[in-house]
């Protein structure tokens, strides 16, 4: 009995132990993707005010517009990402279940669509046409580099 007893509380310890563990890891984690998209977000305003070429009064109005447009974007990236999970979590999948992940991806791209009419509309009243393109241009450019660079140090 006393065994029995002894092997209980002995596992409990260390389901407690690898529970401390795994927040700690967990808020450590956390802290580091903070860091890392703080450090990205950095790096992209850069390189996009270097390609923009934006007065002062254009960089006051435009920036706050255009992180309201990329946390829309990361919201509607980031639902989309959750379903994905979902769906390869999935065994063997079934016919309506792949459909729903396609209607899914293919829904996503057409609000993304919608997402940067609305706002390209918005950053219009803010940038010449010209900057409205060098913008476009430069976030493909900044993506393209910012991926190989990462795929490059790893």
């Amino acid at each position: 009995m006393f065994v029995l007893v002894a092997g209980t509380v002995g596992a409990q310890e260390k389901e407690s132990e690898y529970k401390q563990r795994y927040t700690e890891n967990k808020e450590k984690r956390d802290a580091d993707r903070k860091q890392r998209i703080t450090e990205y977000k950095e790096k992209r305003q850069a390189y996009l005010a270097e390609k923009i070429n934006l007065s002062d009064d254009q960089s006051s109005r435009f920036w706050p517009l255009y992180e309201e447009y990329n946390d829309k974007r990361m919201l509607l990236l980031h639902a989309f990402r959750q379903k994905m999970r979902e769906f390869k979590d999935l065994q063997s999948p079934s016919e309506k279940e792949y459909k729903g992940i396609v209607d899914s991806d293919l829904e996503l791209k057409v609000k993304e669509v919608e997402l940067m009419q609305e706002y390209y509309g918005k950053f219009r009243k803010i940038l010449t046409s010209e900057q409205t393109y060098n913008l476009m241009r430069a976030e493909d450019d900044f993506a393209k580099e910012y991926v190989r660079k990462r795929m490059d140090n790893k």
